[in-house]
């Protein structure tokens, strides 16, 4: 009898462990003892880069293509990169591009980049807010000797004199708070020498909403509404220096085009696995061992 309520004890026990772990009889149980977190922490969290030190950055190439072993363009100062727990577990390598605003190209040489610094200081990342960016501008060309207004063709000058008053005002009304840093947005994208600059420099498109969001390509970048945008802005964006690989605390790898290649995962401790700051070839994506 005593036999009977210790096994009846030992049911109750497993059946209540299989209830907080999600499991039951008929799952398969891989993954039961992970510790998943509720999607509304883990985008909570996201909203502070220097506590994660975990990004992802996709770039392609054409095979004849040098990559340059940074983050972004060398002319760039800045780089965008997004949190690599969007991305696991992991998606066919054709689905993840256009979450940070990209395509697809099966025709190009993939580079995909984790980087995991230690210290947040090794790229210092921003949440990608309008506020954010004219903060950083403001730090960044404001001991040039500018002054307003810029002459024309003079870029950087005249990015510099539309952001320079710009103050993050609060409001309890959100759309006017908004309103305010977007407004100077419109008018940057409206001088063709500004957005040179903040492409080149900066690596700032049109497609840039500031929201803290990038958003997700739409329709091979036809013209979004707004509802549009607000729909399509997904995942985090940050912007971190772009530093080499190295000084990131990045790692690499190389993929060639290859039949199939759309349909293979991009697993993150894939990269971190194989990878190093010297984007090694690998011949296919792979789940990591």
């Amino acid at each position: 009898m005593q036999s009977t309520s210790r096994i009846a004890a030992l049911s109750m026990s497993l059946i209540s462990l299989l209830a907080l772990t999600g499991c039951n009889s008929g799952d398969d149980c891989l993954n039961c003892n992970a510790t998943v977190e509720a999607p509304a922490l883990i985008n909570n969290a996201a909203k502070r880069p220097d506590q994660i030190n975990d990004f992802l950055r996709l770039i392609f190439l054409f095979p004849n293509q040098q990559f340059s072993g940074m983050l972004g363009q060398p002319s760039a100062v800045y780089a965008f990169v997004g949190p690599t727990g969007f991305y696991q577990p992991p998606l066919p390598i054709s689905q993840v591009p256009p979450y940070p605003g990209l395509t697809y190209r099966a025709d190009k040489t993939l580079y995909a980049i984790r980087c995991q610094p230690r210290a947040s200081a090794a790229l210092e990342p921003l949440l990608a807010t309008w506020p954010n960016v004219y903060a950083l501008l403001k730090t960044d060309l404001g001991n040039s000797g500018y002054t307003c207004p810029a002459l024309p063709g003079a870029g950087e000058n005249a990015l510099y004199c539309l952001i320079k008053d710009y103050q993050d005002t609060p409001s309890t009304v959100s759309s006017d708070s908004l309103y305010q840093a977007l407004e100077v947005a419109v008018q940057l994208f409206a001088n063709p020498d500004i957005v040179n600059v903040l492409k080149t420099r900066y690596g700032i498109y049109q497609e840039f909403s500031g929201l803290g969001l990038s958003v997700k390509t739409y329709d091979n970048y036809a013209p979004m509404s707004a509802n549009v945008v607000l729909g399509q802005s997904v995942v985090p964006e940050y912007l971190v220096k772009n530093a080499t690989l190295v000084q990131g605390e990045c790692r690499c790898i190389r993929v060639e085009p290859y039949a199939g290649r759309e349909n293979d995962p991009l697993d993150p401790d894939f990269i971190s696995q194989i990878g190093s700051a010297d984007c090694p070839v690998v011949s296919h994506l792979q789940r990591a061992r």
